[in-house]
């Protein structure tokens, strides 16, 4: 089962979600569906049941495409240039030459490391 962030309030299948829950429990179809429609992202990895799933689909893809845009906005909207930096070496992402809030969130999300900045927020 899948762990969503909602990225808006939303009703699906008779419940609502306000933006910006975490829900988990969602099957692989009906994350592809919310996030294909940009309702949702994907935090935290997948079970173990998904991974064995996957493991011998090595000419498809792992699972749902990312919502970059998404990610993009929730770093943007909980992190200051600075404060990203100070983070990155946390996580192995070399940001001490980079000037410009939009080009470090970009590396960040390039690197596959902001599920790992999101997790921090649910630590707060």
């Amino acid at each position: 089962m899948t762990t969503l962030k909602f990225t808006t309030g939303v009703r699906f299948q008779g419940k609502r979600y306000p933006v910006n829950a975490v829900v988990e429990g969602f099957s692989k179809k009906e994350t592809e569906i919310l996030v294909s429609g940009g309702l949702a992202f994907v935090v935290g990895l997948p079970s173990e049941t998904e991974v064995v799933d996957g493991a011998g689909d090595l000419g498809s893809p792992s699972g749902p495409p990312v919502d970059e845009e998404s990610l993009a906005k929730e770093l943007d909207a909980n992190w200051t240039l600075k404060e990203l930096k100070t983070d990155a070496l946390l996580h192995g992402v070399d940001l001490e030459k980079v000037t410009s809030k939009e080009v470090a969130i970009k590396k960040i999300i390039e690197e596959g490391k902001a599920d790992a900045f999101l997790a921090m927020l649910e630590d707060e």
